[in-house]
């Protein structure tokens, strides 16, 4: 409030006092208020004038609330217009001389605004999750087993005494197949003559003497089962060997192959062994027959969790044994021994797949 406003306040605040106190005094009643017209009749001026103040902005409801100039006029720009008055209202007033209250001059906000207020603010849509797509994982390790295939394997040791002389205390040292093969399973051996002792596969038969001439046979007796098998899907060790392969597959030796194979291996980091056996040279199930000339070599890496996998340069079979054709009898050769004691012992032995 300026200070013409305050000493207006005052003077009109005290004109209403002595008003009050000498109700007869005309010239009090009849004092024009500035800016209002003639004044209202004498039963209404202090209410009229009050009206006035109001009406004028000179009172406030609360003078230590009331907002400068300033402050009004952005107040009253903001408000929404009043709803307009019909025109015959309008014109009815106009002839009559009555004048708006202060109550519909006064404006007052809309409910608009406060429902604007009231209004929540917009949440922004959560982001979307990005989708990231994960690397294809690798297939896991493992063997595609085919039929199994069961045959008998023999082998005969036939000791012989060519010399003039008894031959005593005739111990025999003879190496059992090996069973420690994922594709190959060894039923307990059957002898007939007992196992004295054993050390690893080496197996020690005690046959007593040999007269001169006299001919003694140690049969051991296996029933063997050999399935096909192929190795169903691939990784970083099984491409090393794959390498390895490449360069040794062919014609060649077989022995000569399955060494190299292995040595390669073991230069890439890959654990590799050479396996003795046998096959024979059609790509089919082993058959019953002699053995003779039947004997080979192949090879097997390592795959940790799965074991022991089979390769064959000389028939050119990676990681798959299409047949249970390969019948293996060690991974490393180890020889008949035979001690005696006079006369002169002569050893023939013979394997064979029985009908």
């Amino acid at each position: 409030m300026t200070l013409r406003q305050l000493f207006q306040s005052i003077f009109l605040l005290t004109s209403v006092f002595l008003l009050s106190l000498s109700p007869h005094s005309q010239w009090v009643q009849s004092m024009p208020l500035p800016g209002k017209g003639p004044p209202a009749a004498e039963s209404s001026a202090p209410l009229n004038l009050v009206a006035s103040l109001a009406t004028a902005g000179v009172l406030g409801e609360d003078l230590g609330e009331s907002a400068p100039p300033e402050a009004a006029a952005a107040s009253d720009s903001e408000a929404l217009p009043a709803e307009k008055e019909p025109a015959a209202a309008k014109a009815e007033k106009s002839q009559t001389g009555e004048k708006p209250s202060a109550e519909k001059v006064r404006t007052t906000p809309a409910a608009a605004p406060a429902a604007a207020e009231n209004r929540p603010a917009a949440t922004a849509a959560p982001p979307k999750e990005t989708q990231t797509t994960k690397p294809p994982q690798p297939e896991a390790l493992a063997f595609r087993w085919g039929s199994s295939h069961q045959v008998s394997f023999r082998t005969v040791l036939q000791l012989t005494n060519s010399g003039s002389e008894r031959a005593e205390h005739v111990w025999v040292d003879l190496p059992l197949l090996e069973n420690r093969s994922p594709y190959q399973t060894n039923a307990s051996p059957k002898t007939n003559y007992p196992i004295d002792s054993s050390k690893g596969r080496l197996a020690s038969f005690y046959l007593d003497s040999l007269a001169p001439g006299e001919t003694k046979q140690l049969i051991v007796d296996y029933r063997i089962t050999l399935r096909p098998v192929a190795l169903t899907s691939t990784n970083g060790v099984v491409e090393k060997a794959r390498q390895a392969y490449r360069e040794y597959a062919g014609s060649g030796n077989c022995r000569t192959l399955a060494n190299g194979f292995v040595k390669r291996c073991r230069e890439l980091g890959v654990t590799a062994r050479v396996v003795n056996g046998y096959t024979r040279p059609q790509r089919a199930l082993l058959k019953s027959g002699p053995l003779q000339g039947c004997r080979h070599s192949w090879a097997e890496f390592y795959l940790d969790d799965l074991g022991w996998v089979p390769v064959d340069l000389t028939f050119e079979y990676f990681a798959d044994f299409p047949y249970a054709s390969h019948l293996v009898e060690c991974y490393d050769d180890q020889s008949v021994r035979i001690n005696f004691l006079g006369g002169k012992v002569e050893a023939v032995w013979d394997n064979m797949i029985l009908p």
